[in-house]
């Protein structure tokens, strides 16, 4: 067990039940970074197979310490408001759902061709 990332038995049988009933990607990618490093995962080798940056690992793995498992469902991060109306957000979920962008800056792209809204314009 990976000393830095120390987890309990019971933490592990429910953090995979969670995995298990979960539909929502990106929580059980988050349920992952806590996992792995608990079994004696390293935080680069985490990182590598789940295609995030180490960072991100170690932040999933704090905020579970704080908060538990609800804290690795909560998305919101703040942030400014939305340009998008509920319509294209629900959209460009769908859309992101089907493609593969590598960085933000593609998305933001994506959303300026798609309904003439640019990053510059927010600013």
């Amino acid at each position: 067990m990976s000393s830095c990332y120390p987890l309990i038995a019971q933490e592990i049988a429910d953090l995979e039940v969670a995995h298990r009933k979960t539909s929502v990607k990106r929580y059980a990618d988050r349920l992952k970074t806590v996992y792995l490093p608990g079994k004696g995962w390293s935080v680069t080798q985490v990182a590598k197979s789940l295609m995030i940056d180490r960072e991100t690992v170690r932040n999933h793995y704090k905020r579970y310490r704080k908060g538990g498992l609800s804290a690795l469902q909560k998305f919101e991060v703040g942030g400014s408001k939305s340009f998008l109306n509920e319509l294209q957000k629900q959209a460009l979920d769908q859309h992101l759902h089907k493609n593969l962008y590598l960085t933000a800056k593609e998305i933001a792209h994506y959303v300026e061709q798609t309904w003439g809204i640019s990053y510059s314009e927010s600013g």
